[in-house]
């Protein structure tokens, strides 16, 4: 049997939702401090089969952390945000979300209110012994401003990391 790639995957699942258009969206912050626009970090994130771009029950998706190092090289000190959002109308959430994250070194399930709002559900990273994190967040953003409210809590994650 041959070895799984190590991969991030990202869900999140919801008992009920009304059909709106949502998706996941990535920040990278490297260790110069340059911040990336979502989805634009020199690597892509494959939308597993089942989760498309209507938002029902679950939106996913995967990335590649073995090709992400031979693109990019060693990833300790860079960061990445991910939240959830949706354009040009809100999400119409309903209780019951489940943020799931899996990485070679963690495992979460986080249970989610969120109602209406665009969410930074949290940042994954690389620790300088080559595990990889992921701390939940949480943090409700504006939805008309989500993306630049996710650049900026991006930039002060990274502060706090570079403090460690």
């Amino acid at each position: 049997m041959t070895e799984e790639r190590p991969t991030l995957y990202l869900a999140v699942h919801a008992a009920a939702l009304w059909v709106v258009h949502a998706e996941l969206q990535v920040v990278h912050v490297a260790p110069s401090g340059l911040i990336d626009f979502p989805n634009r970090s020199a690597f892509e994130i494959t939308h597993l089969p089942g989760s498309p771009d209507v938002f029902s029950k679950s939106r996913e998706f995967q990335v590649d952390l073995g090709e992400l190092k031979r693109r990019q090289g060693d990833q300790v000190g860079h960061l990445y945000a991910v939240s959830i959002h949706s354009m040009p109308r809100s999400l119409q959430f309903l209780d019951g979300m489940v943020l799931q994250a899996r990485a070679p070194g963690f495992e979460t399930s986080v249970s989610m209110q969120l109602e209406d709002h665009a969410v930074l559900l949290g940042v994954w990273w690389q620790t300088r012994a080559g595990e990889w994190a992921f701390e939940y967040s949480g943090k409700v953003l504006d939805t008309m401003n989500a993306t630049y409210q996710t650049i900026f809590l991006a930039g002060l994650y990274a502060e706090r990391f570079a403090d460690r």
